[in-house]
């Protein structure tokens, strides 16, 4: 359940309400590693800036080929740039609500005014 609705909300990414992903992220240069949640175009954004990628279509593609060759939805990162984007200094700490509820298998997003909305609630948006 985890791996599907990690590609759904991937997929999403680029939404106005993307959608939570539980993810490893390991600081490449110095080897710290933290697992949490971060909003799908969060993690994006940040490959983007790890392989200084632009937003045209080859690009996205490039983007999306990366996101989903990673085992165990696991991330290295050693641009300090694409490290901001996931505010890794407080990666564990945020969004703990929204990682509990990934963690049991339930879709979570933000909406555009920041209320927190689940599967439960409502078919998240596409």
């Amino acid at each position: 359940m985890l791996d599907e609705n990690f590609e759904i909300a991937v997929s999403s990414g680029l939404s106005i309400e993307p959608q939570f992903v539980l993810v490893r992220v390991t600081d490449a240069n110095s080897g710290a590693s933290k697992s949490g949640c971060v909003a799908a175009n969060a993690l994006l954004g940040a490959i983007h800036r790890e392989h200084k990628l632009g937003y045209d279509d080859r690009s996205l593609r490039t983007v999306g080929k990366l996101v989903f060759e990673r085992p165990l939805r696991t991330f290295n990162f050693r641009s300090e740039e694409a490290l901001a984007n996931l505010d890794f200094a407080r990666f564990e700490m945020a969004n703990l609500e929204e990682c509990a509820l990934v963690r049991k298998g339930i879709r979570v997003w933000r909406t555009d005014t920041g209320t927190m909305m689940t599967s439960k609630d409502m078919p998240p948006p596409n």
